[in-house]
């Protein structure tokens, strides 16, 4: 048995040599107040860099240059960035609709209130309607007789016989404006049921009111007749004649209704069957 430092025996036997790191638990060390020390973290792995593509290799033991606009990569612990956000860009598209929006809305308040206040009608008159067109002169004509198969009458003053007299018609008056007087003689059929489907058969292409006209003679012989108000107006007669069944018709232009009607009754009382 020894004798240690403070005195005591060596009950243990471990000598002066076993050193104060064999001390009894709880006693100081000798090295120190006895406090642990912390462990320490390995440094992070550092990897190989290579260069972007077209640059030179770095020189040895250099490493490469990060690519450019590359972020420069984090060190252990470094807190990492948060997302860029769109909020910002977001805003800024919301906030120029709502502009846009109220400009436009200001825009026609305005022009209403003006519109109001002058207390002039958003559409004049005649700003969106065709104008009135203009009179024909009248034809240098003298009243003539003219003949058919079946038939002659006479075209008053400012009508002459049309260049197409004939073609696809049995007879064809013009005046000056285009206003026409034609004859068409077809089979022998009910004069009345005739002209109902003659002018059904027209408002297919000419769209408007139809309505019957009062019976009246053609040279003896009952002529019913009716009549078509649309884009032109259209009056016509028919009447059982020596060929078959005969249809007079008028063709107009609204605006000159009131001559040409006129003329079209001046030729059914010249009309004559031969």
């Amino acid at each position: 048995m020894t004798e240690r430092p403070d005195g005591t025996d060596d009950s243990e036997g471990l000598g002066r040599e076993a050193g104060p790191d064999f001390a009894a638990p709880g006693t100081p060390s000798a090295y120190g107040s006895g406090t642990p020390t912390p462990p320490v973290s390995p440094p992070p792995p550092q990897y190989q860099q290579y260069p972007p593509p077209g640059q030179p290799d770095p020189p040895l033991g250099q490493a490469a240059p990060p690519p450019q606009g590359a972020r420069p990569p984090l060190s252990a612990g470094s807190p990492v960035p948060p997302p860029r956000s769109n909020r910002g860009l977001t805003l800024a598209i919301v906030g120029t609709v709502v502009v846009v929006l109220v400009l436009v809305v200001g825009a026609v308040a305005l022009r209403n209130a003006f519109s109001g206040s002058s207390g002039a009608a958003t559409d004049p008159a005649g700003q969106w309607t065709t104008p009135p067109r203009e009179k024909t002169p009248p034809l240098n004509t003298e009243p003539e007789q003219h003949q058919g198969s079946g038939f002659t009458f006479t075209s008053p003053a400012g009508w002459k016989r049309a260049d197409d007299w004939g073609d696809k018609n049995d007879g064809k008056i013009v005046d000056a404006a285009g206003n026409d007087i034609t004859v068409y003689i077809f089979e022998p059929d009910d004069p009345r049921d005739r002209c109902r489907k003659e002018l059904r058969s027209l408002e297919v292409w000419v769209p408007g009111e139809i309505s019957e006209l009062p019976d009246r003679k053609l040279d003896g012989k009952v002529a019913p007749g009716g009549q078509l108000l649309g884009e032109d107006t259209y009056q016509m007669r028919c009447a059982s004649g020596p060929a078959g069944l005969y249809n007079i018709s008028l063709q107009s232009h609204p605006d000159d209704i009131d001559a040409t009607s006129a003329a079209f009754t001046a030729v059914l009382d010249s009309w004559t069957w031969r």
